[in-house]
This record gives structure tokens, sequence and C-alpha cells, in this order.
């Protein structure tokens, strides 16, 4: 499938085995887009099936929920105090949004070691825990960056949680670069990584630089700029 709809790959679609993700703001394009990949699957002779095709819906994609504003976990997680349903919860998607997720879920890997599987209250404490991490899009996010000699870092929260974090070495033609310069490649982080959090929404940077507080009066004098 990656290869059959390879032209459009990131352009305007994602895909994951026979699961295939077409986003656009314009409801007009997004047609078009539409039928421009149901006529390249018929061009190959794979057709789309009716009953599986959602259109502007709140969808579940790999353990995600794709609302409007964003990407954000599932929030129809239940543990039915089920062997299963702690390996499903045990390293699945969570990981990524929480931060010491690992010593939260210690009580649900315990009930996975051989013959220990007894339902308790601490695993259920961990459980409602790990549920209650969740974003919420209604709410303002924050963004704290920061710069060192050798790399960019930046931390995404809401209500002073951590919700995701992402950091970058610098290239060994950056490591020069003033921390003024090494502060604006910490926005661009933001920008590019976070992007699916805060991408239609107003959010807060907030970063120990005042130069990023002047950066419409910049001057473009350069490429890096």
């Amino acid at each position: 499938m990656n290869h059959v709809l390879a032209p459009y790959h990131r352009k305007f679609l994602l895909v994951f085995f026979d699961d295939i993700l077409i986003y656009n703001k314009d409801w007009g394009r997004h047609l078009q887009y539409l039928r421009k990949v149901l006529e390249l699957l018929r061009k190959h002779k794979l057709y789309a099936k009716m009953s599986k095709l959602l259109c502007s819906a709140v969808d579940r994609l790999l353990g995600h929920v794709i609302p409007e504003k964003g990407v954000a976990t599932s929030s129809k997680g239940e543990m039915h105090e089920s062997i299963a349903c702690v390996y499903y919860y045990q390293g699945r998607y969570y990981r990524k949004f929480i931060k010491s997720y690992g010593l939260i879920s210690k009580p649900l890997t315990s009930l996975l070691k051989k013959d220990a599987f007894t339902w308790n209250v601490e695993a259920g404490i961990a459980f409602k825990q790990l549920k209650s991490h969740g974003l919420d899009f209604s709410k303002t996010f924050v963004v704290e960056t920061d710069a060192s000699g050798r790399g960019v870092g930046v931390v995404l929260m809401q209500e002073g949680k951590p919700i995701a974090y992402s950091s970058k070495a610098l290239a060994a033609k950056n490591l020069g670069l003033s921390a003024y310069v090494k502060e604006f490649l910490a926005l661009l982080l933001v920008v590019t990584r976070l992007k699916h959090y805060l991408q239609g929404n107003h959010f807060i940077i907030r970063t120990d630089q005042r130069s990023p507080k002047h950066i419409l009066d910049q001057r473009v004098d350069s490429i890096l700029q």
C-alpha cells in the first residue's frame, strides 16, 4: 500500500498497512484529494469499502484519537482486570505521552509475572493515574525551551504537567553559534516536532532569553535567519 500511494504520501495522506488517513483543512480540496486516492487505488485494482470510510469525524488511528485540533490518546481505555488487557496497555502508545510511565505502571507490570495475576487496589490506582495524564485541547499549552552548548530541548506542558519532550543534538557546524541563535533553533524544534499539538491553537512559549520577543522586528541578513 505504501508503494501504491507513494506519490501522495505525507503530502495529504498517511498509510499504515491498509489504514489510509487523508487530511486537509479545506473541505473542497479534501474531496479532491479523496477522489485522487480512490482513482489511484482503482488503477491498481484495489477498492475501498464504503462501510470502512469515515469522513469529517473524530476517529481513532493506531490507538490515537484524531480530533479537529491535534492528536491525543484514546479516552475510552478501560481495564477489564484481565492479563490480556494489562499486556495491551503495557508497551502501547501511552509511554510517549506520560513522564515516569515506568514508575507509575509498576503495579501493572508486576501482574505480568508468571502465576502472579491478581487484580488489586494498587493496580487500579496505577491505571487511573495513567488515564488522568491525558491531553485536553481546550486548555492552554505551554512550551518551555532551552539551549545548551551541545543541544536544544523543549517540553510541552498543560497546567504545569509535562506532556511531551523533544530534544536534538546540534550539528558540528552549529556548535559555535551564539546562545541567542541556539535559542531560536529550540523554537524551530517546537514548530517542527510539536506542531501536531499546537497547530491551530494559541500557546505560550517560555524561554530564558529575551531576544525571541523581538523576532518580528528582526532584519533578515543571512540564510540562517
